[in-house]
Protein backbone atom coordinates (compact mmCIF):
# COMPACT_ATOMS: atom_id res chain seq x y z
CA UNK A 1 0.00 0.00 0.00
CA UNK A 2 1.40 3.39 -0.96
CA UNK A 3 1.05 6.17 1.56
CA UNK A 4 1.59 9.84 0.90
CA UNK A 5 1.81 12.60 3.48
CA UNK A 6 -1.91 13.16 2.85
CA UNK A 7 -2.98 9.53 3.26
CA UNK A 8 -3.60 6.81 0.68
CA UNK A 9 -3.04 7.41 -3.01
CA UNK A 10 -6.25 7.55 -5.02
CA UNK A 11 -5.73 4.33 -7.00
CA UNK A 12 -5.19 2.32 -3.83
CA UNK A 13 -8.21 3.63 -1.91
CA UNK A 14 -10.60 1.33 -3.74
CA UNK A 15 -8.42 -1.75 -3.12
CA UNK A 16 -8.02 -0.86 0.54
CA UNK A 17 -11.75 -0.30 1.12
CA UNK A 18 -12.79 -3.42 -0.81
CA UNK A 19 -10.33 -5.59 1.14
CA UNK A 20 -11.72 -4.29 4.44
CA UNK A 21 -15.29 -4.97 3.29
CA UNK A 22 -14.33 -8.49 2.18
CA UNK A 23 -12.90 -9.21 5.61
CA UNK A 24 -16.09 -7.94 7.29
CA UNK A 25 -18.39 -10.20 5.20
CA UNK A 26 -18.88 -13.63 6.72
CA UNK A 27 -19.14 -16.32 4.07
CA UNK A 28 -21.01 -19.31 5.45
CA UNK A 29 -20.17 -22.55 3.70
CA UNK A 30 -23.22 -24.56 2.69
CA UNK A 31 -25.71 -21.76 3.38
CA UNK A 32 -27.35 -22.02 -0.04
CA UNK A 33 -27.42 -25.81 0.28
CA UNK A 34 -29.27 -25.55 3.59
CA UNK A 35 -31.67 -22.94 2.28
CA UNK A 36 -32.50 -25.03 -0.79
CA UNK A 37 -32.55 -28.27 1.25
CA UNK A 38 -29.98 -29.93 -0.98
CA UNK A 39 -27.40 -32.23 0.67
CA UNK A 40 -23.93 -30.69 0.91
CA UNK A 41 -22.34 -33.65 -0.89
CA UNK A 42 -24.49 -32.93 -4.01
CA UNK A 43 -23.99 -29.93 -6.26
CA UNK A 44 -26.58 -27.19 -6.55
CA UNK A 45 -27.88 -27.42 -10.13
CA UNK A 46 -26.81 -24.52 -12.33
CA UNK A 47 -30.28 -24.32 -13.88
CA UNK A 48 -31.78 -23.68 -10.43
CA UNK A 49 -29.20 -20.99 -9.61
CA UNK A 50 -29.85 -19.23 -12.93
CA UNK A 51 -33.61 -19.41 -12.37
CA UNK A 52 -33.26 -17.88 -8.89
CA UNK A 53 -31.08 -15.02 -10.16
CA UNK A 54 -33.36 -14.20 -13.11
CA UNK A 55 -36.59 -13.94 -11.06
CA UNK A 56 -37.55 -11.25 -8.57
CA UNK A 57 -37.75 -11.43 -4.77
CA UNK A 58 -41.12 -12.75 -3.59
CA UNK A 59 -41.82 -14.89 -6.66
CA UNK A 60 -42.36 -18.64 -6.41
CA UNK A 61 -40.41 -20.77 -8.87
CA UNK A 62 -40.45 -24.44 -9.81
CA UNK A 63 -37.27 -26.45 -9.38
CA UNK A 64 -36.10 -27.69 -12.80
CA UNK A 65 -33.98 -30.48 -11.26
CA UNK A 66 -34.89 -33.61 -9.27
CA UNK A 67 -32.71 -32.55 -6.29
CA UNK A 68 -34.26 -30.52 -3.45
CA UNK A 69 -37.77 -29.15 -2.97
CA UNK A 70 -40.20 -28.76 -5.86
CA UNK A 71 -40.99 -25.06 -5.32
CA UNK A 72 -39.06 -22.17 -3.79
CA UNK A 73 -40.15 -18.71 -2.77
CA UNK A 74 -37.25 -16.40 -3.56
CA UNK A 75 -35.95 -14.30 -0.69
CA UNK A 76 -33.37 -11.50 -0.84
CA UNK A 77 -30.79 -13.64 0.95
CA UNK A 78 -31.39 -16.60 -1.35
CA UNK A 79 -30.97 -14.36 -4.39
CA UNK A 80 -27.69 -12.90 -3.06
CA UNK A 81 -26.35 -16.37 -2.32
CA UNK A 82 -27.36 -17.53 -5.80
CA UNK A 83 -25.52 -14.59 -7.41
CA UNK A 84 -22.43 -15.52 -5.43
CA UNK A 85 -22.76 -19.21 -6.41
CA UNK A 86 -23.19 -18.22 -10.05
CA UNK A 87 -20.03 -16.11 -9.91
CA UNK A 88 -18.05 -18.94 -8.31
CA UNK A 89 -19.31 -21.68 -10.67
Amino acid sequence: MNFTPYGLRNENVFNYVSSILFIMIKIRKGALHKQLRIPVDKKVPKALVVKITKNEVGETIKNPSPVGKRRYKITEKMRRRAFFARAVM
